[in-house]
């Protein structure tokens, strides 16, 4: 299938991706540009540029979880879709989110051309989920803390207690390598 293609292959998920990242997998790894250019408006013009002089060149770009944090931003999705818009371009996109449609306008969508299938797994998340410390890591801690505090402050006092419990209880079991965590009945 693929692999006698030529493919790029994203993995939305990860922490560090952003659009930049997939345009310069696309410029380094399947047209062998390594130059550098001056924003990455003129990278996509290049790679734009290239794919249309050259119709025989064909590219699957295959985006895990194309409604990640990191690409799913206006430029991120304007610049994805100026991509898979290109005849010689063939996107296949995942998304994990219920409302990740509500992304794209009529103007994106008909950017994207999409042509949807449901294909849920139900395969857990074990690899997506990996990088959500790094994720909680990469943010300021500030904006976390303050949300937790927020949350906790609409409260009664009677529901703060509890949850006051169940923080002791488990700082309290932190260091025992038997205790499994707080059972979900």
């Amino acid at each position: 299938m693929l692999q006698d293609s030529i493919h790029v292959v994203i993995n939305g998920f990860f922490p560090g991706i952003s659009v930049k990242s997939v345009l310069n997998s696309i410029t380094e790894e399947v047209l062998d540009h390594m130059g550098t250019f001056r924003s990455i408006l003129d990278q996509l013009d290049w790679i734009v540029k290239r794919f249309k002089e050259d119709s025989s060149l064909e590219l699957f770009l295959l985006i895990h979880n194309l409604d990640s944090q990191m690409l799913r931003g206006e430029k991120s999705q304007q610049i994805i879709g100026q991509l898979s818009s290109l005849h010689n371009i063939y996107l296949i996109a995942s998304i994990d989110h219920l409302n990740a449609p509500l992304m794209w306008d009529h103007a994106k969508q008909s950017l994207f051309n999409w042509l949807w299938y449901e294909t849920t797994t139900y395969s857990p998340y074990t690899e997506e989920t990996s990088y959500e410390n790094s994720l909680l890591v990469k943010q300021s801690g500030s904006l976390p803390l303050s949300s937790l505090t927020h949350v906790l402050r609409s409260l009664t006092p009677n529901a703060r207690g509890i949850f006051r419990l169940l923080i002791k209880y488990q700082l309290d079991n932190q260091d025992n390598p038997s205790y499994t965590g707080i059972q979900y009945l």
